[in-house]
């Protein structure tokens, strides 16, 4: 078993990846939506796997699919 940390990206730096605010990221938490993550003490942690599956969920294949997509998260919300 390797060293668990290294498979953890820190909030800041997941901010940094994906181009987004860490604003963004605790919304994200808060209302779902977002990439799996663990909480360490006070520290927001992402596990890379879980991240990388998670980005792959969001592949789309025409406009029309991220349209249909964004308003069956907006309804749900």
């Amino acid at each position: 078993m390797g060293n668990l940390l290294l498979d953890l990206i820190p909030e800041a730096e997941m901010a940094r990846e994906r181009n987004v605010s860490t604003p963004t990221l605790r919304r994200e938490r808060k209302n779902g939506g977002g990439p799996p993550f663990r909480k360490i003490g006070r520290k927001i942690f992402y596990p890379r796997d879980r991240f990388e599956q998670w980005l792959g969920q969001d592949v789309v294949t025409s406009n029309a699919e991220l349209e249909l997509r964004r308003r069956e998260v907006s309804s749900s919300a």
